[in-house]
């Protein structure tokens, strides 16, 4: 079976690649029950195992699926007057990052986007205390400019839901929502600059698949678990997440001076 696993995940072995599955599926039910925090995992995890140079884009696919899956399944609680301006920006961040694209020092992207989640937790930013259609559009092209270089946007995209007048149920849906476009405008523009997907398709696949099912039980999970514990659990979460992507980046740091 670990041998079919190998030849199905892109070359890797058969034991990780289950691992990944595992991940994947956690990670997509993690999104589904607390909004965020399982596309961060996912690309922690995913880092440690596929070249620096591929897992943005592989990243990239795995989450279109699961947002996608999750989008699917609570369309009706998206909220359209954020998708239509979010679009917009999404684009523009696309067009910058496709003419601007260069691959930064490991250490410097993990360190970064591990300050960024630290911070947009534990400091109020007043910018986004009343998100209007022009924070949209500036947030969407800010976080689809950035996920080219760290993978991980997610927390960018919350910090622009979390004090606007939806309920918990909007807030995890359209965070689905603006998540599928950017992931798919990313995955358009790495393809236009020819990575090759086929490299990674069967594990792509398996990921995928993983991630919708743990999208469809956590989705089952959405109402079952207290507004107070969805608010802590995310935010304690995330924090040891972006603690573990500091660490990280200091070792890499230390291993190349």
């Amino acid at each position: 079976m670990f041998d079919l696993l190998t030849a199905f995940g892109g070359g890797l072995d058969g034991v990780i690649v289950l691992f990944l599955a595992f991940v994947s599926f956690f990670a997509s039910l993690l999104t589904a029950v607390f909004g965020l925090g399982g596309g961060i995992l996912m690309m922690v995890v995913l880092s440690y195992f596929v070249p620096v140079a591929a897992s943005v884009p592989v990243h990239g696919v795995v989450q279109l699926g699961s947002n996608a899956g999750r989008a699917a399944l609570q369309i009706r609680y998206v909220q359209w007057q954020v998708v239509w301006p979010f679009l917009g920006g999404a684009f523009i961040g696309s067009a910058l990052a496709s003419v601007t694209l260069v691959q930064l020092p490991d250490w410097v992207l993990l360190g970064a986007l591990g300050v960024f989640v630290l911070t947009t937790l534990w400091v109020e930013i007043p910018a986004l205390s009343n998100p209007s259609s022009r924070s949209y559009l500036v947030g969407g092209g800010l976080s689809t400019f950035c996920t080219f270089f760290v993978g991980a946007t997610g927390p960018l995209i919350a910090s622009l839901l979390r004090q606007g007048p939806f309920s918990r149920f909007e807030k995890v849906a359209s965070h689905a929502f603006l998540m599928t476009i950017q992931h798919g405008l990313k995955l358009v523009v790495f393809g236009i600059l020819g990575f090759q997907f086929g490299q990674w398709v069967g594990l792509i696949v398996l990921l995928v698949v993983a991630g919708f099912l743990g999208t469809t039980m956590g989705t089952r999970l959405l109402g079952r678990i207290s507004a107070k514990l969805f608010e802590q659990g995310v935010k304690w979460i995330l924090t040891l997440l972006a603690l573990d992507m500091l660490r990280r980046a200091v070792v890499i740091w230390l291993q190349a001076a």
